[in-house]
């Protein structure tokens, strides 16, 4: 019913643009949050476009899976979205989508009221809805494809993350939440030894998730980093 949202699939997507727009040469592959986790891919797939990585704190393999019971095999076959995008279009419609977001507060906490506005308007849309359900079905098999990727070879590749990347989980303790941040640092850090010049991961203070890629100090921060690793990688 619908194209299938894994990083796989959206690499050869992305592919596929490049294409058509007729771009040629490398260039240097910004992702931010899962679409990190698509230029992972994308770098492993077709590493003559990429002349450098810069992963903006990408989701960890290990919490992409951490809802999921089924086997490699079973998050493998994902393909399509059905019904469920069916039926989040639908409730779009109606306008339940935007006022659940509403009620819930969701983003109070991780975006600013203009960054908020923003991803409310863009909920009106009811293909919106159906490429967040389609991706979040997908996560499974965009865990494991993330973690199959062993190695970026000569290409550059920096690590970026925010101070304050999510907030703790109700049923998570202290210790616990301290203990995931410790393990992605160190996940982002594997991610930069697997290049010949790999940097990072470089924090950008006072920041979180949205606002290291949306907030004015937060993209000015992460857009400085980017800047210093190109000259550091010599990328031209």
């Amino acid at each position: 019913m619908g194209a299938p949202h894994d990083v796989g699939a959206l690499a050869d997507q992305i592919a596929a643009i490049v294409k058509a727009a007729g771009l040629r040469g490398r260039f240097v592959y910004v992702g931010h949050s899962l679409g990190a986790n698509d230029a992972i891919v994308f770098a492993s797939k077709y590493p003559r476009q990429v002349s450098a990585l810069v992963l903006i704190e990408p989701g960890r393999p290990k919490d992409l899976l951490e809802d999921f019971h089924g086997t490699r095999a079973q998050a493998m076959r994902v393909n399509e979205c059905g019904f469920l995008c069916l039926a989040g279009e639908a409730a779009d419609g109606l306008g339940i989508v935007r006022a659940a977001f509403l009620i819930s507060g969701s983003g109070s906490r991780s975006l600013t009221p203009s960054m908020r506005a923003e991803y409310l308007a863009e909920l009106s849309h009811p293909a919106e809805i159906r490429t967040i359900i389609a991706t979040l079905a997908a996560l499974p098999k965009s865990g494991y494809q993330t973690g199959d990727v062993k190695t970026f070879g000569a290409t550059p590749v920096l690590l970026v993350t925010s101070s304050d990347p999510r907030p703790r989980d109700s049923d998570e303790t202290l210790a616990q939440f301290r203990q995931w941040r410790v393990d992605q640092l160190a996940w982002f850090g594997s991610l930069a030894a697997m290049s010949s010049c790999g940097r990072g991961p470089v924090v950008v203070a006072n920041s979180t998730h949205a606002t290291m890629v949306m907030g004015a100090s937060g993209a000015a921060s992460t857009a400085g980093a980017i800047a210093d690793f190109l000259k550091i990688c010599r990328v031209p």
